[in-house]
């Protein structure tokens, strides 16, 4: 593939290489929740996972990998569960997003949840995740910063559908 047009005065060089980097990644789908509730005074609250490794300042939606044959709305279920011990209800589907690793290209799809099996209290899958909190909406921590458009989408899914 071949550039023809450069911004910024990028030279023709780096942009073969970056479609060559990115050609070269892995391209896997991924799946997870916005689990929401309101609290008794009618705030919003999320429910964020801190993983286990990599850099434990930022936290993020519970998702994961789909599994050969699952559908995505499975896989957002089963992650959602596996990392966090809440049974999600998935009640609408967010706008997928993209991201990048060093090892692969990322689409991954996220529904907006409440907690179907009760005040169970969320317990961290300790082989990937260290923490598990609600957080009101008016004092997030830092998150992903490719999910932070998922945080406006779940708000304004919220106030148009409940």
């Amino acid at each position: 593939m071949y550039i023809t047009k450069l911004s910024l005065g990028a030279s023709l060089k780096c942009g073969r290489l970056f479609i060559i980097m990115a050609h070269n990644k892995k391209s896997v789908i991924c799946a997870g929740t916005v689990v929401f509730r309101f609290t008794e005074q009618g705030s919003v609250e999320f429910l964020l996972v801190l993983p286990e490794k990599g850099n434990r300042k930022t936290w993020g939606f519970p998702k994961g990998h789909r599994e050969s044959g699952e559908l995505v709305e499975e896989t957002a279920i089963r992650e959602t569960y596996e990392e966090t011990g809440v049974v999600p209800k998935l009640l609408y589907e967010l706008p997928p997003v993209f991201t990048v690793t060093p090892s692969e290209s990322k689409t991954v799809h996220f529904w907006l949840a409440s907690q179907a099996n009760g005040d169970v209290c969320p317990t961290p899958q300790l082989k990937e995740v260290f923490e598990v909190k609600w957080f009101n909406i008016r004092y997030l921590p830092h998150v992903h910063p490719y999910q932070d458009p998922i945080i406006k989408f779940a708000l304004g899914a919220i106030e148009k559908n409940l």
